[in-house]
């Protein structure tokens, strides 16, 4: 049996996501994936299309992160404040949760790597976008 390289016009499981080039043995490309429309032979107008917005999807995420990586790098170091209304013993009403920092920050939520932060006090919250990583204090008061 002879293998031989498709392009996936769509995510099949166990073997890859849409626009990946795989190699296969040849009856289940011939008999099974191009008949279904799971996949292409590399010459195929359809699967150059699929290649072409791949590379397309993956030079814009790479200019996103390269913009995020900037944006979240001012932020190295700095220190917000939440003032929260706080019961007699000092427990906040709610929690502080990511949304909420990505909102004061003016960032997307999934930069941000932190459980909701329940009570009063000083926290280190991570921020990541890519490879860049960046610590930010995020402190929580009670209102006056």
């Amino acid at each position: 049996m002879k293998n031989m390289k498709i392009v996936l016009l769509q995510n099949v499981p166990n073997l890859g996501t849409s626009g990946a080039i795989v190699e296969v043995k040849e009856g289940y490309a011939r008999n099974f994936l191009i008949p279904k429309a799971m996949a292409a032979l590399r010459q195929d107008p359809k699967a150059q299309q699929i290649l072409y917005d791949t590379a397309q999807k993956k030079k814009e995420q790479h200019l996103k992160e390269g913009e995020n990586g900037k944006i979240i790098a001012d932020l190295d170091g700095k220190e917000i404040v939440f003032k929260v209304k706080a019961n007699k013993k000092g427990k906040p009403y709610f929690s502080i949760k990511p949304a909420d920092i990505a909102k004061k920050l003016k960032i997307d939520e999934h930069f941000i790597e932190s459980t909701p932060l329940e009570d009063l006090g000083e926290y280190e919250v991570v921020i990541k976008a890519g490879s860049s990583e960046v610590k930010l204090k995020v402190k929580i008061e009670p209102e006056k």
